[in-house]
């Protein structure tokens, strides 16, 4: 899994024997294989998180953890909104928006305390709904049982694209006061995969001592305003990993170490006894591979030149290396001679 998450405590001052922090957050969790479609947002603040979700209708997910409603807590639930409300602005022409999480202000006219009447005023201007019509079940329960409300809530712009929406019953085994809320929606995702990270990248080695200073620090220079813009010390930490990866990027040369892939490479002549191999295995197998079938023969068969065929190869190249040794004796090559051993 992975996840783009921030803590309502991140910027609250805390004493150091009081640490870890971690309390009230908001969380976006997805399968690593979706992670080629999905951009994390610096947008936000501890209480607002974004992600832009790549699919056959791009998607800008907001997700809140608004302020609970105490005394004065209004100015802080507007400068949530605001924050919302320019994420939106900066997404809704490119991106369907969808917003989720704990609003701590209801859009159900039963009740009016200060967070209600600004989350429906805010909801209106924004032009955001649930999609769908829905009853008026209740999402959050007091733990004491002292009242229970509607706060929780998947909101979007374009109603055409809600195919389901549910509020889940209060089960027993749910230790939150929140129950369950869940969209389904009209947009898919296509081509997602896991990616292999074993040997599919070429190693390379940046060589330093060939550094172009000019170019390195006018790149880093170009960046360091964002760092500084930049509240958050674990987004100023990404911004800065990023920059430096960037500016070494572009200043640094590399030097080739290891191509991606396997260190052998078969020849034609190999690659079509692999292709004769598999052929026969599949027909093997769909027979339900008897061991005694003239299949089964042919398969062990083919395997056995295919053994034949690669040490020949090996052998081959073992001795073309060694009377390159021969030839021109080098340290490349004398390290080369240690692996092969």
């Amino acid at each position: 899994m992975e996840d783009h998450t921030r803590c309502s405590d991140t910027d609250d001052p805390l004493d150091s024997f009081k640490l870890p922090k971690g309390k009230g957050g908001v969380s976006i969790l997805w399968p690593s294989k979706w992670s080629s479609k999905i951009k994390k947002l610096k947008d936000g603040n501890e209480r607002v998180i974004a992600v832009n979700i790549t699919a056959t209708n791009d998607i800008c997910l907001i997700n809140a953890y608004m302020p609970t409603h105490t005394t004065n807590s209004q100015h802080e639930y507007m400068e949530c909104l605001d924050i919302i409300s320019d994420i939106i602005q900066k997404y809704e022409n490119t991106h369907k928006i969808v917003l989720a999480g704990d609003l701590n202000g209801t859009l159900q006219t039963s009740r009016a305390n200060k967070h209600d009447k600004i989350l429906r005023q805010f909801t209106g201007d924004v032009n955001l709904t649930t999609g769908v019509e829905i009853e008026n079940t209740h999402t959050f329960f007091h733990h004491a049982g002292n009242s229970s409300s509607q706060i929780d809530y998947i909101l979007v712009q374009d109603k055409n694209l809600v195919a389901e929406y549910t509020i889940e019953d209060k089960s027993s085994a749910n230790t939150s006061a929140h129950t369950i809320v869940k969209m389904e929606i009209t947009c898919q995702m296509t081509n997602t995969r896991y990616s292999s990270k074993k040997n599919n990248k070429a190693k390379f080695k940046m060589l330093w001592e060939q550094i172009d200073k000019e170019s390195y620090n006018n790149a880093i220079q170009q960046d360091i305003n964002l760092i500084e813009q930049e509240k958050d010390v674990n987004i100023q930490l990404k911004v800065l990993m990023e920059t430096l990866n960037k500016a070494g990027k572009r200043s640094v040369p590399t030097k080739l170490l290891q191509t991606k892939g396997p260190k052998w490479k078969a020849s034609p002549e190999v690659l079509i006894i692999l292709k004769s191999c598999r052929e026969i295995y599949k027909k093997w197998q769909d027979i339900g591979k008897p061991k005694e079938h003239h299949l089964a023969i042919e398969l062990r068969n083919e395997k056995k030149k295919l053994r034949s065929k690669q040490r020949a190869e090996h052998a081959i190249d073992r001795q073309t290396f060694y009377q390159q040794i021969m030839d021109n004796p080098n340290t490349q090559l004398f390290y080369r001679l240690i692996c092969y051993s």
